[in-house]
């Protein structure tokens, strides 16, 4: 558009004295053009209107609602001018358009964005879901989980938030880190895959890396120094005490979930029950009593639901009952 606009329509803009249909094409080109270039108008044409020949004008006839239209076209009055000098009435008239055309490239740098919606993904017990996110990182999340993520990440970042557990293949972009942010740690990363593991109920929030770096550092407000992760390293860290430690972890003990794949060492049957109903989407019904000092050493790979419960309850001297997605168990116990 700005090729088809003249030197000479450019100052009669500036003078106030074009067409309607020069200043719709104009304002047309301005709407459209980037600041670069309406900057540039703006410093080419504006020593041209200081050196326009003003002609021979009665003030009185002058036309000033032309420029309230240029400015308001949608509002014009109509005002009653006292004679005053004719280079006064001229000076304003351009100073009103110069700073009109200004405001106008103003308002075009400082256009508020639109807000950035948030898709939200909720897993329930007994179920798991895979997410790819715009960048192309791809999400394994497991049950009873919540992720938030936006559906265009900004230029600098991306962020996702998780309230449970999910297993991440992050897309590589050196140019924008890749932020997992959970209650207690934000885990912060280029390119990899790990696992983090944060449900509210938990005493600790782990976080596991099996391929490339990440940054885990608190979240505001809480003193903990920040720890970089080296490949088959896992962070645990305790939310009361807001201390963590770095050990290694077995792959499958700590992202076998995946693949309804489970290590148990030393666990208490009570947290593993806790396990089992969150991955089946079943409910254990039992006297704690019976089960309190039951521990569990056990390593189901491609075990079936049946098979890892008939293995627990015999271990544990416990018979059980299945009432659709309800199990009963009862017994002699630990």
């Amino acid at each position: 558009m700005e090729e088809r606009i003249s030197d000479q329509q450019w100052a009669k803009f500036f003078n106030n004295n074009c067409t309607e249909e020069e200043h719709r094409a104009i304002m047309e080109w301005m709407s459209t053009a980037s600041d670069q270039e309406v900057e540039r108008i703006m410093e080419q044409h504006s020593e041209l209107v200081m050196h326009q020949q003003v002609p021979s004008v009665d003030l009185e006839s002058l036309d000033f609602s032309k420029v309230q239209k240029a400015l308001h076209p949608k509002s014009v009055k109509s005002y009653s001018l006292k004679r005053k000098p004719l280079w006064k009435g001229i000076a304003a008239a351009v100073t009103v358009i110069l700073i009109s055309v200004y405001g106008f490239w103003q308002f075009k740098r400082t256009e508020v964005p639109e807000p950035v919606a948030w898709e939200e993904v909720v897993t329930q017990s007994g179920q798991k879901k895979v997410v790819k996110l715009p960048d192309g990182t791809k999400i394994t999340l497991n049950a009873e989980s919540q992720l938030s993520y936006p559906n265009v990440f900004s230029d600098t970042l991306r962020e996702v938030r998780l309230v449970g557990e999910a297993y991440f293949e992050v897309q590589k972009d050196t140019g924008k880190p890749f932020i997992v942010h959970t209650g207690d740690l934000d885990t912060k990363v280029l390119g990899t895959s790990f696992n983090v593991r944060a449900f509210p109920a938990d005493q600790e929030v782990e976080v596991a890396l099996e391929e490339g770096k990440v940054q885990v550092s608190a979240t505001t407000g809480v003193a903990f120094t920040p720890v970089i992760l080296e490949p088959n390293q896992q962070l645990i860290f305790e939310k009361q005490r807001h201390t963590g430690r770095v050990e290694g972890f077995d792959p499958l003990q700590t992202t076998g979930w995946r693949q309804n794949a489970f290590v148990f060492e030393n666990a208490p049957l009570k947290e593993v029950l806790k396990i089992l109903e969150r991955q089946y989407g079943v409910s254990f019904i039992v006297d704690v009593a019976l089960i309190r000092a039951c521990q569990v050493n056990a390593r189901f790979e491609e075990d079936s639901f049946i098979t890892i419960l008939q293995v627990l309850t015999t271990a544990a001297e416990l018979n059980y009952q299945i009432k659709g997605k309800t199990i009963q168990l009862t017994g002699k116990g630990c």
